[in-house]
């Protein structure tokens, strides 16, 4: 029914996390059809890094052979990119003043999210009329990223 693009809040795996502190602040995202606003996601997006890959996490190549070609060598650690992990979390609070979708109402929406080929999915808003937010607050899921040199 619409798009709408999230910058998350990121932390890093080196900073203090201190959700109760500091929670995640809650914004309106506006929905896009096309160029006309379709409704509003009220979210928070959280990008937290959760380790970073080096001699531990990359396992040693140095089994599988190519029958034609001979063994496969393993990349050398100055050139294999070091990876990290990320976890994705999304506070799902609800949707508001959501628009008409081929003159019929909306009366049960979802929320699918994706970044980097992953994703997850909302709970379903059992009648968006009386009642616009969702029933499962929080969901999360992990992505693996090339971490970049600072």
């Amino acid at each position: 029914m619409g798009r709408t693009f999230a910058k998350p809040v990121v932390k890093m795996s080196d900073e203090q996390y201190c959700p109760p502190r500091f929670p995640p602040q809650l914004e309106y995202y506006q929905i896009y059809r096309g160029n006309a606003t379709a409704g509003d996601l009220l979210a928070a997006f959280e990008l937290l890094q959760i380790g970073t890959g080096g001699k531990s996490d990359l396992p040693p190549i140095d089994g599988p052979t190519d029958m034609d070609r001979g063994p496969i060598l393993p990349v050398p650690l100055g050139i294999r990119p070091v990876l990290s992990r990320y976890r994705v979390e999304i506070l799902f609070w609800g949707l508001r003043d959501l628009k008409r979708v081929n003159l019929a109402q909306v009366d049960r929406p979802r929320v699918d999210i994706e970044c980097a080929g992953k994703g997850v999915q909302s709970a379903l808003i059992q009648n968006y009329k009386k009642n616009p937010n969702f029933s499962t607050l929080v969901k999360w899921f992990e992505v693996v990223s090339v971490a970049q040199p600072l």
